[in-house]
């Protein structure tokens, strides 16, 4: 759900609609630097993967809640995709999640969570 709000994809739209419509928003500007749009296809749909899978297993925890090093987060989510080259698509996502997570936090200024 994070990456599909990150992308301002409403909640009601079916997976598959979502995951193109962020598909597309991811590649702005990046499908050009993959060898053919099923490529970059491909590429940004293993990288919504990893992100999903390792913010799922708690593998983002760290970037997301206190350490900003954006460096690394793409490092593990490219390494996760298996994809050579979707470093800026990793960059995107996690910048676009990151950002949401920044305005709607999941716990008030005190630290207790909202319920």
């Amino acid at each position: 759900m994070l990456v599909r709000r990150a992308f301002a994809v409403p909640d009601l739209i079916g997976d598959p609609f979502a995951r193109q419509v962020v598909r597309n928003r991811m590649l702005e500007g990046l499908a050009a630097g993959f060898g053919s749009e099923e490529e970059a296809t491909v590429a940004s749909d293993a990288t919504v993967d990893a992100v999903i899978s390792l913010g799922a297993n708690g593998g983002l925890e760290p970037f997301l809640t206190t350490i900003d090093d954006l460096d690394e987060a793409v490092e593990l989510v490219q390494r996760a995709s298996r994809v050579p080259g979707a470093a800026p698509l990793a960059s995107r996502t996690l910048d676009a999640v990151k950002a949401y997570v920044d305005a709607h936090p999941f716990e008030d200024h005190s630290g207790r969570a909202f319920s």
